[in-house]
């Protein structure tokens, strides 16, 4: 897209017209008013009232340079670095998945259950947004934060330090390592959660581009993380029992119920997403 400086209106058709063959209509306006959003730092209704303001030649690199990244399928998110979450905005890249719609359901349903006297542990943080979105609201609770990537954990700490929340950082393997020394009310978890067999529905843009190690399980072990967590925990319980929080597959709802029971979970409980779909569950552990 090599367009000379222009209105602002139509920049964004020039956008629309490039990413429509790859995006439908409605899913390359919306990319497009997002992409300007970030460039120009506008509201989408400040693009709109402002539709006739002349770009720059320098913005118009920038605008060209992004649309071509976004025509090989890389997620917007990578494309401009942040993605928006709870509120506020997240650095991302390729080092973590990108934050879902799913999870902003999990951390509101977290912050209802959490108090400034508990100490949380986030297995598996990524970019932080879950701990990091729960400190903005509780701030004085206790916070730590894992995860098995480094790349990881130096997003999540750089977004830690931009948002202002206290939160204490550690690289661990939930699979192979011993337990950390944290004795935790509340232990959250977002795992790796999407079968393999699941692989070849997916969108080129998460299949491409997104952390596979943030992403698949084993179809002969689809519950692999979350039974792991719940075994090589026991030791960070707090002596009035722990509350876990997990976001799941929806296909297996019934089976982390079992899971929770088999070691004597108490006040199971599974919600529904927004769409009707089974995504958490809770549970006690004593």
């Amino acid at each position: 897209m090599k367009i000379k400086p222009t209105p602002l209106r139509e920049v964004q058709s020039c956008i629309v017209y490039e990413l429509s063959s790859i995006y439908p209509q409605h899913e390359a306006q919306s990319i497009s008013f997002l992409l300007l959003e970030h460039l120009l730092n506008y509201t989408k209704s400040e693009i709109l009232l402002n539709n006739q303001e002349e770009i720059s030649s320098k913005t118009l690199q920038q605008i060209d340079a992004m649309v071509e990244k976004l025509k090989t399928h890389q997620p917007l998110q990578y494309v401009i670095g942040e993605a928006f979450f709870y509120e506020h905005n997240f650095k991302v890249d390729k080092g973590v998945l990108i934050p879902r719609p799913e999870t902003e359901e999990l951390v509101m349903w977290l912050s209802k259950h959490i108090s400034e006297y508990d100490t949380i542990w986030d297995i598996g943080t990524g970019s932080g947004c879950i701990p990091i979105s729960l400190a903005s609201q509780i701030p004085k609770a206790t916070y730590f934060a894992s995860d098995i990537s480094t790349k990881a954990l130096n997003i999540a700490k750089i977004n830690s330090q931009e948002l202002k929340t206290d939160i204490l950082f550690l690289q661990h393997n939930i699979l192979k390592d011993p337990p950390p020394q944290i004795k935790a009310s509340v232990i959250i978890s977002n795992p790796p959660y999407v079968t393999l067999s699941e692989k070849m529905r997916m969108d080129k843009n998460v299949l491409n581009y997104e952390p596979e190690t943030a992403l698949f399980v084993p179809d002969e072990n689809p519950l692999l993380f979350y039974r792991a967590i719940v075994q090589n925990t026991m030791k960070n319980r707090s002596e009035s029992g722990t509350n876990y929080f997990f976001e799941i597959n929806e296909q297996f709802g019934a089976e982390m119920i079992n899971l929770l029971k088999e070691h004597n979970f108490s006040a199971i409980e599974l919600r529904k997403d927004i769409h009707g779909k089974d995504r958490m569950i809770k549970g006690l552990a004593r």
